[in-house]
């Protein structure tokens, strides 16, 4: 959060413009949560070396 700030990243478009990535953008806590979800019920999502997939309960 300090790094570049959130100020510089508001200014440069936000995290999706400066990525130029229009998908979601999991971070390391999110990420990790999702991960332990899944890993605790596989009807949650699944994890491949391609990435995570998560499906939330009702979707």
């Amino acid at each position: 959060m300090q790094r570049p700030g959130s100020s510089t990243i508001t200014a440069l478009g936000g995290l999706h413009q400066m990525a130029a990535w229009s998908g979601p953008i999991v971070t390391d806590s999110g990420g990790f949560q999702a991960y332990s979800l899944i890993r605790n019920n596989s009807k949650q999502g699944r994890i491949t070396a391609q990435g995570l997939t998560f499906q939330p309960e009702g979707g």
